[in-house]
């Protein structure tokens, strides 16, 4: 990606908050909120964060500023 001149060439994608209830194999959920660049990201990183996940429904949070002031998993860089 090319960023905008002044920016040292790389430009930060925007993240979102979004919120996952996802299914394990068995009975059983886990719920949390993730933060990620889109829904797809996001489903993928909550799957490979745990074996036992068959499944995951992902939702973006409306009010972002406030889901920023809550406990979720960030993007390390």
């Amino acid at each position: 990606m090319q960023g905008k001149k002044g920016h040292g060439g790389l430009e930060r994608l925007s993240t979102y908050i979004f919120r996952y209830v996802a299914k394990l194999h068995g009975n059983g959920t886990l719920r949390g909120r993730i933060e990620a660049t889109s829904a797809l990201h996001a489903k993928q990183r909550v799957m490979q964060s745990n074996e036992l996940i068959k499944d995951a429904h992902i939702s973006l949070l409306n009010n972002q500023a406030s889901a920023r002031k809550q406990a979720f998993e960030g993007i390390k860089q």
